[in-house]
């Protein structure tokens, strides 16, 4: 059981610095943490965890080193990207794997958050597919894994595993490609802190394969990776739990959005 295995968690360390690098860096010690220890602490703890060297860790520290110095410069650079409209890079899955926000795959999370007992916080102002919460999600399944592993408890340490490899199979590895496609693209324009996070999504990409091989090493069903960007699964069945519509329809009104169609669902 990977739950056992020493490495994982080194690898739920990783998980998490990369959920609060792809958070926009609104606040001086999000800013100082991306300019002085992010590249310097992922290439530490990667080593840890045991994933092969990297190639895209050298681009990441040299992108860090020459176009994240200024707080100012990539916040623009963010902003740029993720958040001025028409958006020119997407973070939430939904957009990759259902062409619409708050869609099915967002659902089946929102499922697996409430039966891994997962709340969103205030502060938090997105939907559970953005590449930060997804980030975030793994870090948590994996501390988990493994601490019920040691615990002996092996029936959570395997539920654990399992949600982990559903999260990377169906909601993160399938639209890595497209992500890190779309950086490239956008690299070269506007403010030249856009390619901190091109740098970035190459590591992530890295690390989400590793991992997704891994997970799948000694467990049923083809290994790897989906060969290609558009190899998505089939969405979640329209069926989905009473539970897990409630909780999509709070999560829509405490952001301040409609949730009129879902509620007509629920009472169907």
């Amino acid at each position: 059981m990977q739950a056992k295995d020493p490495r994982l968690p080194h690898r739920a360390e990783v998980y998490l610095m990369l959920a609060r690098a792809w958070q926009a860096p609104m606040h001086q010690a999000q800013f100082e943490a991306i300019r002085d220890w992010l590249a310097e602490d992922l290439a530490a703890a990667a080593s840890e965890a045991g994933y092969p060297e990297s190639a895209s860790l050298a681009p990441l520290a040299a992108a860090v080193a020459q176009h994240a110095q200024d707080h100012s410069g990539l916040l623009r650079g963010y902003s740029e990207l993720f958040l001025i409209p028409p958006t020119r890079v997407h973070l939430n899955a939904g957009v990759y794997l259902d062409r619409a926000l708050m869609g099915a795959h967002t659902i089946e999370l929102l499922e697996w958050h409430q039966r891994h007992g997962v709340e969103r916080r205030d502060d938090f102002h997105n939907t559970p597919d953005h590449l930060a919460a997804l980030l975030e999600f793994a870090a948590l399944l994996a501390d988990r894994a493994a601490g019920a592993a040691t615990a002996g408890r092996d029936d959570e340490a395997q539920a654990a595993i399992d949600t982990l490899r559903g999260l990377l199979g169906r909601h993160l590895a399938p639209w890595m490609g497209d992500l890190v496609a779309a950086l490239g693209r956008e690299a070269e324009l506007g403010e030249p802190s856009r390619r901190v996070y091109a740098a970035l999504g190459g590591v992530l990409r890295d690390v989400v394969a590793d991992d997704l091989a891994w997970l799948w090493a000694d467990a049923s069903g083809p290994a790897g990776v989906p060969a290609g960007p558009r190899e998505v699964p089939p969405p979640v069945a329209d069926g989905h739990s009473a539970d897990g519509l409630r909780a999509m329809i709070e999560h829509l009104e405490a952001a301040g959005l409609d949730a009129s169609h879902l509620r007509a669902r629920l009472a169907a």
